[in-house]
């Protein structure tokens, strides 16, 4: 990985000896989102993260209400997260993802997962990962009842 391109790591073995080891912080973020397939489908869907909050501005639903009780909640002693900017920045993404997969809208621990992608890369790539987690890894997990 370099240049903030996605790139493939070759050979297996690397990829396993950096997880076990550890990610480097500073690739964790593009390291999961590759593992994952969330940079392919970011790549397909440039924007439509930013047309979804477009679309729906100043728009309200049962999930949106939800969801702002549940965003003081998210990981409130890390620094960015006692910040205007960082809440705003987690509520866009639960709500755009409320908005993207309504079917779903906004589920309790949703906040956690978004809360701790959002501390590794930008809204727009946190929300391809986190569909990518609830629609390909967790399908079953999170439903509306």
């Amino acid at each position: 990985i370099y240049n903030s391109d996605v790139s493939m790591i070759r050979l297996r073995s690397q990829l396993h000896k950096l997880c076990k080891d550890g990610i480097p912080f500073n690739l964790r973020g593009k390291l999961w989102q590759i593992n994952s397939g969330s940079a392919i489908k970011l790549e397909h869907n440039h924007g439509i993260y930013y047309e979804l909050l477009a679309d729906n501005k100043d728009k309200y639903s049962t999930a949106t209400e939800e969801l702002e009780r549940d965003l003081d909640r998210s990981l409130p002693e890390h620094p960015f997260y006692q910040t205007e900017e960082g809440i705003r920045s987690l509520r866009r993404v639960l709500t755009a993802y409320s908005w993207y997969n309504p079917d779903i809208g906004y589920c309790q621990s949703m906040n956690i997962i978004c809360a701790f992608l959002l501390l590794f890369m930008s809204e727009e790539e946190a929300f391809w990962l986190l569909a990518t987690i609830l629609e390909n890894f967790l399908p079953d997990y999170y439903t509306p009842s």
